[in-house]
């Protein structure tokens, strides 16, 4: 099941569901990785119910064991169990008794199950809990000692807020874009949708900065999570046996809270997709079905405006024209996460089969190719069409050759920085220092591209001075946030 939605039936029902995985880390001084005493211990059947606003938290710490082990263990253990919520640590001692048993498939392997229940009193969405568990069992110098996150689920109410405002803005912002294609307001307003790019682009620029390899806080990564359709990391036709489940018991499953984990990784684990190369090929396939919905709706916008014979990209009549409108269409909306999920595919080249790796490499060079063949097939300003519009050219003001240059090398610029910001999004998730010093760059160049060549736009009318700081607003927005993030720590990459 793609996605398993927590219900909160009543203030005074107990939510039921099916037991789910804790990814366990060591305490420091222990170990799971070598067979001593106290070690390898998992957690299992995890799960957080709620009655009314209070929430509890039960999971079976479970270890492997020998026959012979197995017939010596006590009958009762003693955990002390520390629950850390912001700046505030409770402990509770929790006497279980030690459950051991072999199961049917697998007569001869025996494992003890510790059965733990702690009360956590006041839980809300996206909580973030740190769980730290020190087990005596049998003698007293035999300890284990795990640690585990748990991300508590929102309602079924707070995920439908976070997925539909999204949505509806962008229903909102696409209806005045449409309206401002058939009445421009200003000298600026002359492209095709202007406003909806930038919008779209900001919403995979929150997306995408949740999925590097960071240490991002409980809530930052399950919130973003929410605005993963307008990247196209949807679930497609594709890999739904192997999907991840999101949500599952109250809490979000994810495999990778101690490190080890890519943050792309993570991400399909918090979404809810299929697997990398699955959710990947689903993408493809979106792509295709945009390409041909944004084909019908240029149809009948240019039918409704009357612009078949004065669009800037010439007459609409042709093949050629019409794919180089598609294209230019599809690049100028969704170049950064199809760049961006495609050189992702390069970190499991060791892994993933040659005719799929070969196939994404293609995908790359179609994209250089696509760009380079639409800057010669249109003039490199009308590649702007929809993504910064075009000056209007009037009696009263004639565009100078300065300008025109300014103007195509802005539009490049634009479409430079996206392309290298996919790349580094995707290819470089194993280094994460280096992959947030790139993609400040590339935030710092489209600011100066901004600075040195949008300005020429600039009405007489208008004040330069107004004008410069609104644009430097919009890019300085997002070096802000990137330079921010270079104070979260990188994931912990730890062997698993």
């Amino acid at each position: 099941m793609h996605n398993l939605l927590l219900t909160f039936v009543g203030a005074s029902l107990w939510v039921t569901t099916i037991a789910t995985y804790l990814q366990p880390a060591a305490c420091p001084g222990y170990s799971l990785n070598t067979w001593t005493a106290g070690a390898n211990y998992t957690i299992l059947d995890a799960r957080l119910d709620h009655a009314g606003q209070n929430g509890t938290l039960s999971f079976i710490i479970g270890r492997s064991l020998s026959q012979q082990e197995c017939q010596m263990l006590p009958e009762t253990a003693f955990t002390v169990v520390s629950i850390t919520r912001s700046d505030r640590t409770l402990e509770q001692h929790v006497e279980t008794p030690a459950q051991c048993a072999a199961p049917e498939a697998w007569r001869k392997y025996h494992q003890v199950r510790l059965p733990v229940t702690v009360d956590l009193g006041p839980v809300s969405a996206f909580s973030n809990i740190g769980v730290k568990m020190r087990t005596t069992l049998g003698k007293q110098e035999e300890v284990s000692c795990l640690m585990a996150n748990v991300t508590a689920a929102p309602t079924t109410s707070t995920q439908l807020l976070l997925r539909w405002i999204p949505v509806g803005i962008c229903v909102f912002v696409l209806f005045v874009s449409a309206m401002r294609t058939v009445k421009p307001v200003s000298r600026l307003d002359t492209g095709i949708l202007p406003g909806t790019s930038e919008f779209l682009l900001y919403l995979q620029f929150a997306f995408l900065t949740g999925s590097l390899t960071l240490k991002y806080p409980g809530f930052f990564q399950p919130v973003l999570g929410h605005l993963n359709i307008f990247s196209l990391f949807n679930p497609g036709p594709l890999g739904h046996i192997h999907a991840y489940k999101s949500i599952e018991d109250g809490i979000y499953t994810m495999n990778g809270t101690y490190g080890g984990t890519l943050g792309f990784e993570l991400m399909h684990q918090i979404v809810g997709v299929p697997q990398t190369a699955d959710t990947w090929w689903n993408m493809i396939i979106a792509v295709f079905i945009l390409a041909f919905t944004i084909a019908v709706v240029l149809e009948i916008q240019l039918a409704l405006t009357g612009r078949r014979q004065t669009s800037t990209i010439g007459t609409y009549g042709g093949f050629k024209h019409r794919f180089s409108i598609i294209s230019k269409a599809v690049f100028s909306y969704f170049t950064l996460p199809i760049c961006a999920l495609t050189f992702y595919q390069t970190n499991y080249t060791t892994i993933l089969p040659v005719y799929h790796m070969t196939f994404a490499l293609g995908i790359i060079v179609l994209v250089l190719l696509a760009f380079i063949w639409l800057f010669r097939q249109s003039t490199p300003d009308s590649m702007g069409e929809f993504v910064v519009g075009r000056p209007k050219e009037t009696q009263q003001h004639k565009r100078s050759n300065v300008s025109t240059s300014n103007e195509r090398a802005f539009v490049v610029a634009h479409f430079a920085v996206i392309f290298i910001r996919g790349a580094v999004i995707g290819s470089l998730q194993h280094f994460p220092g280096t992959q947030l010093i790139m993609l400040l760059l590339c935030e710092f160049g489209l600011f100066l591209a901004i600075v040195l060549f949008r300005r020429i736009w600039i009405a007489p009318t208008q004040s330069p001075l107004t004008e410069n700081v609104k644009l430097g607003l919009n890019r300085g927005d997002k070096l802000t946030w990137r330079a921010l993030l270079v104070f979260r720590r990188p994931a912990r990459r730890e062997s698993r």
